[in-house]
């Protein structure tokens, strides 16, 4: 078979594999201990979302709670915090569950500061497992802190189910791993499971302990085309594509940093590295 042949093809495959449906999907992963350079946890995700609204990055000081810096929907119909850490080094990164239909999530909405509420009164993942009851929207959850890791995976009817880890790495992108909850699978999760297949894949090979630069590199991988790739361009202005990457590490010593990259829409591509340091805890709220 000719070159152009193949790539025509393979063009064709992921087309199909991978629709242009609703579906917001993400990629997420965790690795911890060894596994990372300097140990704590290296935790990542990129969001991808229709180019119909724009994000900003907020630095929070609750009355009362734990400081914390947020990635924000800023505009738009779904507003409101997407992912955040706070000065513990607890960090929660959100994901839809898009194997389910809308119109089935929606049956079951959870608090619409859910994530606010658990950085500014959590100190780590032991502390946000005490609250399962608060996770009610069929959803997926990332954890971690500098000593472990948990995903949250909410069901129909309020059902959850969670695995934790200390050690080795953590996946997850829009479809449900969990024994249990396969029936839920009920959509397209080909997307979503060749992105699981790629980190997986992008993590297994790593030799070494990983730094927060390969975990940036890992964001910007777009083997798999507009439609279906860690980072996604969507083939079209108004489609689905990636706005945002996330990337922190909060080491066992020494200041934790966060990378963010935004690709707001209509804007220049912008990249910020917070040091998370006590003089970064220390300012007044903010926008960066």
């Amino acid at each position: 078979m000719k070159k152009s042949a193949r790539a025509f093809l393979l063009t064709l495959i992921l087309t199909l594999a991978c629709p242009p449906g609703p579906a917001r999907p993400c990629t997420l992963w965790i690795a911890l201990a060894e596994r990372v350079q300097g140990g704590g946890a290296l935790v990542a995700k990129t969001r991808d979302m229709p180019p119909n609204h724009l994000q900003e990055v907020r630095l929070e000081r609750p009355p009362g709670g734990f400081r914390f810096v947020g990635l924000y929907a800023a505009t738009g119909s779904r507003q409101g915090l997407k992912d955040g850490i706070n000065e513990k080094g607890l960090v929660i990164l959100s994901s839809a569950a898009s194997c389910l239909s809308q119109a089935e999530r929606n049956r079951f909405p959870g608090p619409p500061d859910l994530l606010e509420r658990l950085l500014a009164q959590c100190d780590g993942v032991e502390a946000v497992l005490r609250h399962l009851e608060r996770f009610t929207h069929p959803a997926f959850y990332l954890l971690a802190d500098p000593r472990q890791a948990a995903v949250i995976e909410v069901g129909l009817n309020h059902q959850r189910r969670v695995r934790v880890v200390d050690r080795g790495a953590l996946t997850h992108t829009n479809h449900y791993l969990e024994p249990a909850f396969q029936e839920l699978n009920r959509g397209s999760c080909l997307s979503s499971s060749l992105r699981l297949q790629r980190i997986a894949f992008l993590l297994g090979r790593h030799r070494g302990p990983l730094t927060l630069a390969d975990s940036v590199a890992f964001t910007e991988d777009r083997k798999d085309g507009p439609r279906c790739s860690i980072w996604r361009w969507g083939g079209s202005p108004k489609k689905v594509r990636t706005l945002a990457a996330w990337v922190s590490h909060w080491p066992r010593q020494g200041a934790p940093v966060l990378y963010l990259k935004l690709a707001n829409p209509g804007q220049t591509v912008r990249t910020l590295r917070l040091t998370l340091d006590e003089a970064f805890w220390r300012q007044g709220a903010k926008v960066f």
